[in-house]
C-alpha cells in the first residue's frame, strides 16, 4: 500500500532553475486536473462512484493558481511556487479520497498508452506531465462534442448490441502488444461491456443528461483557453508534435476506456453509441 509523504522539501531556488521543458511538464500535469475533477463528478452521477467535494475544491483551487502563471522562461521561484504546490496537493487530494479520480482522467490514459506502445513498439513517448498538459486538449474538444448532442436512447442499444467483444480485444493486443493481455483480464471483472450493466448506466445519463451538461459546463474551460495559455508558456499543443498520427490519436482514445476501472469520456461516449463519431473532434 501506498502512505502520504510527513513531508516534502521542495527548495523554489532550486526548482526554478530546472529546465524549461521539466516546468512545462509539471504544468501539464496541472492543466489535466480539469478534466479529471469534471470525469469524478460525472461517475458519481451516472454509476454513483464516491465523490468528495472537499477534496474537489482543494485540486480546484490548486489549478486556478497555475493558471495565473506569467512565464516559465526566465522563471523566478514565486512563479513556480503554484505548480510545485499544487502537483504536492494533488498527490494529499488522492490520498483523502483514497484514490487517483481527484488527479487523473483520461488525458492520463493517454500518456500511459503512450508509454506502453513505447516500450512495446519504440513508438514516441515524452514526460509524463508533457503528454497529459497535450492529451487534456482533445479532450476538452471531446467534451464540446458530448455538449452538442442529445442521447438516442435506440442508438445506444443497437450500438452496444453490435459490439464484439472479441474483435475489440483483437484489437487492443495489435494496439497495445503484451500488455493488452492485463487489460482483457480486468474486463472479465469489470463487465463494463455487458449488456444490463450499459442499460443501467444509459438510463441514469437519458434521466440525468441536463445534469451532465451542467458538470461540463462548471468544470471545464473552454479549449481555446487552455491552448492559448500552453501556447503562452511554449509547450506542445497537438499530439502531432509528440510524434503520434491521427489514426493513432483515435486509437489511444478507443483505448482509453480499457485502461483502468474508471468512467471517464470514452466509456460515455461508448455507452450512448457515439463513440466512432467523436472521433472526428480529436
Amino acid at each position: 500500500s501506498t502512505v502520504c509523504p510527513t513531508v516534502v522539501v521542495a527548495d523554489l531556488e532550486i526548482m526554478c532553475k530546472a529546465p524549461l521543458k521539466l516546468l512545462q511538464a509539471g504544468l501539464g500535469d496541472m492543466l489535466a486536473k480539469y478534466i479529471s475533477i469534471c470525469e469524478w463528478r460525472l461517475s458519481h452521477l451516472i454509476t454513483g462512484e464516491y465523490y468528495c467535494e472537499k477534496v474537489a475544491t482543494l485540486v480546484r483551487g490548486a489549478l486556478k493558481k497555475c493558471m495565473s502563471v506569467e512565464s516559465l522562461a526566465d522563471p523566478a521561484p514565486e512563479t513556480i511556487r503554484p505548480i510545485v504546490e499544487g502537483l504536492i496537493l494533488s498527490g494529499m487530494a488522492m490520498d483523502f479520497a483514497g484514490l487517483s479520480r481527484p488527479a487523473s482522467g483520461t488525458e492520463h490514459y493517454f500518456s500511459h498508452i503512450w508509454d506502453m506502445r513505447a516500450l512495446e513498439f519504440q513508438t514516441p513517448c515524452d514526460l509524463h506531465g508533457i503528454q497529459c498538459g497535450v492529451a487534456a486538449l482533445p479532450c476538452l474538444r471531446i467534451y464540446q462534442f458530448i455538449s452538442s448532442v442529445v442521447p438516442d436512447r435506440q442508438k445506444a442499444l443497437n450500438f452496444v448490441r453490435n459490439f464484439k467483444i472479441e474483435d475489440w480485444n483483437s484489437f487492443l493486443t495489435r494496439f497495445l502488444g503484451k500488455s493488452a493481455q492485463g487489460l482483457i483480464e480486468m474486463e472479465k471483472k469489470d463487465q463494463k461491456y455487458d449488456l444490463s450493466s450499459h442499460q443501467r448506466r444509459l438510463d441514469v445519463m437519458v434521466a440525468h443528461w441536463e445534469d451532465i451538461l451542467q458538470i461540463i459546463l462548471e468544470e471545464l474551460p473552454a479549449y481555446e483557453q487552455v491552448e492559448q495559455f500552453m501556447r503562452k508558456h511554449g509547450m506542445p499543443v497537438t499530439p502531432a508534435e509528440l510524434g503520434h498520427s491521427d489514426i493513432e490519436v483515435r486509437n489511444t482514445y478507443s483505448a482509453t476506456k480499457d485502461i483502468r476501472e474508471k468512467y471517464i469520456s470514452s466509456r460515455l461516449l461508448w455507452d450512448l453509441g457515439l463513440l466512432d463519431e467523436a472521433m472526428e473532434y480529436l
